[in-house]
């Protein structure tokens, strides 16, 4: 996960409407249960994924600390079929009806076999001497961090193999373009027709690991700077993004999740969508940046030099530059959230984010352009990732990502007192004046 939600030691503020077909949805962080079920009780485990998706499946994804061990297990529905046979070692988990697999076995995802074929690793990047997993999407990708004899550190991303010729090309252009003027790791090798591709492990901290006001507006400046010179770089082969399609990604993946988890949210996050539709900017017209496309704060990190590291530019875009601005806002914001911080100075330092940007390329970031994909990524992104993760408190934080995205919107611009008290409006569905206060999450 891209946020540490601390999913073992929270509980629920609210609770969230039942979903039948995933009865094991509130039951998943029970850890001690799942190592009893394995007949290791005296084990622990760790969550390093959830994927849920309300109404048909939930996923999640455990580690085990101790020796590094890494089981998925699948959550099965009550009234699914048996799932067919699976790798030799597949694991059942009858108390929670689910199945799980031991790492590398993936059935979705067999490039990750490489990983325990002996010495198939070693040929490709050099002769390894231990590796972690980073992240691990089931079925789609893995991201590991490989040691090598010599003491040198790589970054190793698994994939679906037709995606790894595209992403390793796209990487190399970007690493020799000319005049190139920010951080990212240095592209080393690639075999696409094994799904594997390697770069250069950049350290540093998340740009999340201190939400301090003085840390932000540290590190801000670099940020804004440097993304500035990622969206100055042309790239012919980034595909357009454009607000219609921020709005049909609303529509197709994000409200049908809200339908399932928090139905109570339905009619209002369709009235929030209608309004983002009314107020839509225009298609980006010539010399549009070339986005990061998902500039969260684990695709960001700090140096200790004051320097700052782009992660994951392997899906650029092209478009309007509010986007990854409003991206990466939305996230600071509700991070902060989620850890019970202070929000009015985290709000403060992000609103120097625009100001920033605008020094370094010497035109003002439109505020009306800025506060609508704040918005639509308050919706479409961060409260889409909350349910995903099936974070603690999903019924409480949910509600005040609304609040957020809908003040924004009607404000037509970002300021930090729109992340205090929000004042709703007759035009989102609510009636005018009514107050709610924005505070921590529970935990």
């Amino acid at each position: 996960m891209n946020v540490d939600w601390d999913h073992l030691g929270a509980a629920a503020a609210l609770p969230a409407p039942p979903d039948p077909a995933v009865p094991m949805r509130d039951r998943f962080a029970n850890v001690a249960h799942l190592a009893t079920q394995l007949g290791t009780p005296e084990r622990r485990a760790e969550l390093l994924n959830v994927w849920y998706i309300p109404g048909k499946s939930l996923q999640v994804v455990y580690r085990f600390p101790d020796r590094g061990d890494i089981l998925r297990v699948r959550f099965l529905s009550p009234d699914a079929p048996a799932p067919p046979l699976g790798p030799p070692g597949t694991v059942t988990l009858p108390d929670w009806a689910a199945v799980g697999w031991w790492f590398p076995a993936d059935p979705a995802l067999p490039e990750l076999a490489v990983l325990g074929e002996p010495g198939a690793l070693d040929a490709r990047v050099g002769p390894v001497e231990s590796l972690r997993a980073l992240s691990y999407l089931p079925g789609e990708r893995c991201a590991l961090r490989v040691r090598r004899r010599d003491g040198t550190d790589i970054a190793v991303k698994v994939e679906r193999a037709p995606e790894t010729r595209a992403a390793a090309d796209a990487l190399a252009r970007l690493w020799h373009e000319r005049g190139r003027r920010f951080r990212m790791p240095e592209p080393l090798g690639s075999d696409p027709a094994a799904g594997l591709r390697w770069e250069a492990f950049v350290a540093g901290r998340r740009l999340d690991a201190d939400l301090s006001e003085a840390a932000l507006r540290r590190v801000l400046p670099a940020v804004a700077r440097d993304l500035a010179a990622l969206h100055r770089v042309r790239d012919p082969a980034a595909a357009p993004l454009a607000a219609a399609d921020v709005l049909d990604r609303i529509e197709r993946k994000v409200l049908p999740r809200i339908d399932g988890a928090l139905p109570d949210l339905s009619a209002r996050a369709r009235t929030l969508v209608a309004a983002l539709a009314a107020g839509a900017p225009p298609p980006p017209g010539p010399g549009a940046a070339t986005l990061h496309g998902d500039l969260h704060t684990a695709n960001v990190l700090a140096g200790d030099d004051g320097s700052v590291a782009f992660l994951d530019l392997d899906r650029r875009a092209c478009g309007h530059g509010s986007y990854d601005l409003a991206l990466l806002a939305g996230r600071l914001l509700l991070v902060a959230h989620a850890r019970g911080a202070d929000l009015e100075p985290v709000a403060r330092a992000v609103a120097e984010l625009p100001r920033a940007y605008a020094e370094a390329t010497g035109a003002p970031v439109p505020d009306a352009e800025l506060a609508w994909y704040m918005a639509a990524h308050l919706l479409g992104r961060q409260l889409r990732t909350c349910i995903r993760h099936w974070v603690p408190g999903v019924a409480a934080v949910a509600p005040v990502l609304l609040d957020w995205a809908e003040a924004l919107l009607a404000a037509g611009t970002f300021d930090a007192n729109v992340i205090q008290p929000v004042t709703r409006r007759p035009e989102f569905g609510s009636a005018a004046g009514s107050v709610r206060v924005v505070g921590p999450m529970s935990k």
